[in-house]
């Protein structure tokens, strides 16, 4: 190749990466979202589990003799304070959404109307430093 056409081939590949360069460098650190989940047909005194995921990333939650399960807390544009979680059977692969449920950050916990169905509530949102 001459110098002439890598130079153009150069120039066409930083003009091809500008903007996924700049969203990357523009977009806000995902938040840290705490849930805690009760399990399915858990005992009255048995405590929530708490696990912790980035937003639009996936935690998981292994329940004894019932599977593997996905949380995936997301936020509607423009609202910090209800949490889309996204409910995965993730011990099928790829993973198969079983449904959503919507909850205020702090407010009492929502049972999902999912087979199994979860109570899930959202204890704390952070933003990483």
């Amino acid at each position: 190749m001459h110098g002439s056409n890598r130079l153009s081939v150069v120039a066409i590949v930083i003009v091809a990466l500008t903007p996924s360069i700049l969203a990357l460098v523009q977009s806000p650190p995902k938040r840290v979202v705490t849930l805690s989940v009760l399990r399915p047909n858990a005992p009255e005194d048995t405590r929530p589990s708490l696990i912790t995921a980035l937003e639009d990333g996936m935690a998981t939650l292994g329940i004894p003799d019932v599977g593997r399960f996905g949380f995936t807390p997301s936020f509607a544009k423009g609202d910090a304070k209800t949490v889309v979680i996204t409910i995965f059977d993730a011990s099928a692969q790829p993973a198969r959404e079983l449904g959503r449920v919507e909850v205020v950050v702090g407010d009492e916990p929502v049972e999902s109307r999912t087979t199994p169905s979860f109570v899930i509530g959202v204890t704390r949102v952070t933003r990483p430093k």
